[in-house]
């Protein structure tokens, strides 16, 4: 799917323990040297023309994100009523049923994580019980990265904290520690 939609660095990776799956597209990305001062510094007409450039770009990614959520929920899930309604969490636009390689139904429900607002992190999940699928509980540590974090403070920068997000009984934390 990722493929067909632009995102030409993605692929699988099996092992005998996990399959991981790794989307990824530098293709709207925009990488330009620049100077502060000097002779090699760009005339300010230059640089506004660059931020609109990234911008235009910035909507793009956006837009190949958006079809990429679509195609994969239209493509391997199929919406049905069912879900857990009474935390709020799931309704009939993000509950659905994955139909596997051998028409095995796995349910899915399309809950968002509390935000992060780091990109370029590095993230490992830990398992901390006994693994039995979607309710096993497992910690997920992020590190590394640019951003704001989970306070979301408003400066932008190196992040040098380590985030956790803990689910315990198939349940997610609201947020990250």
């Amino acid at each position: 799917l990722a493929l067909s939609l632009g995102f030409r660095e993605s692929g699988i990776v099996s092992t005998p323990k996990r399959c991981t799956v790794a989307i990824r597209g530098v293709g709207l990305s925009l990488s330009v040297p620049l100077a502060r001062s000097g002779p090699l510094r760009p005339s300010n007409e230059y640089l506004e023309a660059l931020v609109k450039e990234a911008n235009d770009r910035f909507i793009l990614n956006d837009a190949k994100l958006v079809a990429l959520y679509e195609k994969v929920k239209s493509d391997l899930f199929v919406v049905t009523e069912t879900g857990d309604t009474d935390e709020g969490y799931a309704d009939a636009s993000n509950t659905g049923t994955m139909r596997g390689a051998q028409n095995d139904s796995y349910e899915a429900i399309f809950r968002p994580l509390p935000p992060l607002n780091l990109w370029g992190h590095a993230a490992v999940a830990v398992p901390s019980s006994a693994s039995d699928g979607c309710n096993s509980d497992v910690n997920v540590y992020a590190f590394g990265g640019h951003g704001t974090g989970s306070e979301a403070n408003g400066r932008c920068e190196r992040s040098d904290a380590f985030y956790c997000l803990s689910r315990s009984d198939g349940n997610w934390a609201d947020s990250w520690k």
